[in-house]
């Protein structure tokens, strides 16, 4: 009968865990999309700040919205989810999944995420503070996912004459690398992501005879 429970609770934890990294790998997938369009605007940034001009105010705006768009996950990014595995470490049932390869995978794909996004947060440029300062955000999304409230002709242009006599291109240079060091840590996490789904939606080893 504990035999038959302890099967059953593994099938359970087998479930849980595929929603779970099923959900990781989408976020990985949307991180990794939402980083493109940041890396866009970091580059469009970078060609208007080493041919500063007068700007009007159409091209304004969309240096403006590019400040912006440039800022997403220049902090932190969202944690995996993690709930079933921290449950299976807490109740000590870590023992109930029998496969040890597969309980070797689940720890190395979890230590993994957790080291890459300590070497994430430790690599902070400041920009989306610098970014903040310089847009002004309201509490209502937009359909892009930047915060900010519609802006007049004058708030725009005082915004590019502040950016233009700020320390943006070191601001920029700083981004652009993190974001490449981001993008290769974040893909790390979407292949491991991947290859665990496939194994934990596959269930327990003989769990097709059990």
């Amino acid at each position: 009968r504990q035999s038959v429970s302890d099967s059953a609770e593994e099938a359970r934890y087998y479930h849980r865990l595929a929603q779970d990294i099923s959900g990781d790998v989408e976020s990985w997938e949307s991180l990794l999309a939402d980083l493109d369009l940041k890396d866009q605007a970091l580059n469009r940034l970078e060609t208007w700040r080493s041919g500063v001009a007068d700007s009007g105010e159409q091209e304004a705006r969309l240096v403006v919205d590019d400040i912006a768009t440039a800022s997403v996950y220049a902090g932190s990014i969202p944690p995996p989810r993690n709930s079933t595995y921290e449950d299976l470490l807490a109740t000590g049932n870590l023992h109930l999944i029998q496969d040890e390869g597969f309980r070797t995978n689940l720890l190395e794909y979890y230590f993994q995420i957790q080291n890459g996004v300590d070497r994430i947060n430790s690599r902070v440029t400041g920009y989306d503070g610098f970014a903040y300062r310089l847009v002004p955000r309201d509490l209502v999304e937009t359909a892009d996912n930047i915060a900010r409230r519609n802006l007049t002709a004058s708030e725009i242009m005082s915004i590019i004459d502040r950016a233009t006599q700020s320390d943006l291109e070191s601001y920029l240079i700083a981004e652009q690398n993190r974001s490449k060091f981001l993008r290769s840590q974040v893909s790390g996490f979407l292949d491991s992501a991947k290859l665990l789904r496939d194994r934990v939606e596959s269930g327990p080893v003989g769990s097709a005879t059990k």
